[in-house]
């Protein structure tokens, strides 16, 4: 599974997640560190996800 989500909060901005690996695993949440903030990080860890049954959660921690 992989899935990307988005909503605009209150102040316009917008918070976007996506999920990866195994829909009915134990879920992770990535947060990616400087220089990187984005949710698609996480994908690259997508088979791996699956493979040991986790639910992985990439978050962007973009701020304006």
């Amino acid at each position: 599974m992989q899935q990307h989500q988005s909503v605009e909060l209150a102040d316009g901005r917008q918070l976007a997640n996506a999920e990866d690996g195994d829909p009915n695993g134990i879920p992770i949440f990535f947060f990616g560190g400087f220089p990187g903030s984005s949710r698609l990080e996480a994908s690259r860890f997508h088979e791996v996800a699956v493979t040991n049954q986790y639910r992985l959660f990439g978050i962007d921690r973009h701020y304006r």
